[in-house]
């Protein structure tokens, strides 16, 4: 729920009887895709607090403990918790572009599974398999839906551009124009 800039966590009866609240923020806090763990234990959250950083975050419904997952100072959001509990995938802008991370739940471990230039987004466990079903733009005004193995590794190379492609940053005019006078009118 969001009262007066203050988001806050409820758990509820479909019907919406047994109305418990499960954090107790008093400032501006924004809070964003709640999705339970899959032994129904845990909630995986988004949040922004007092400094406004985007951050995940997980809360044992059963006490009032809340660890944060993430401390990156860019927005992290969309966390698809993994079906072993073990793991949770994510949308970073840790590297300005939107790129998909892993981490591991318990040792906290963060791993980049994603370096892409035209952004990519958690969007959901794929049903039937074992990836990430991810959005990317395929061009202007197109989404498309790509699967993602949630524990790649990175094969992206270093950008190399060879010498004589570049050259063109130092170089100059071929001759040199003299007398010229930029106060004049041409």
């Amino acid at each position: 729920a969001h009262y007066n800039s203050i988001a806050n966590l409820f758990l509820m009866d479909i019907d919406g009887s047994n109305n418990e609240q499960l954090t107790s923020y008093t400032y501006d806090t924004q809070i964003l895709s709640p999705h339970f763990s899959p032994n129904g234990k845990h909630i995986v959250f988004c949040m922004a607090d007092k400094n406004a950083n985007l951050d995940l975050y997980i809360k044992n419904i059963n006490n009032d403990n809340i660890e944060r997952l993430t401390k990156n100072p860019a927005a992290e959001y969309d966390p698809v918790w993994h079906p072993d509990g073990n793991y949770i995938s994510y949308t970073s802008h840790a590297k300005s572009t939107p790129n998909i991370h892993t981490i591991n739940v318990n040792t906290k471990e963060d791993k980049l599974i994603t370096d892409v230039g035209d952004a990519v987004w958690v969007g959901q466990w794929s049903p039937k398999g074992n990836s990430i079903t991810a959005r990317t733009l395929a061009d202007v005004d197109t989404v498309r839906l790509v699967q993602v193995d949630p524990h790649r590794d990175i094969t992206t190379n270093k950008l190399s551009i060879r010498e004589h492609y570049g050259d063109w940053k130092e170089s100059g005019p071929g001759k040199r124009i003299d007398n010229v006078s930029l106060s004049k009118d041409i």
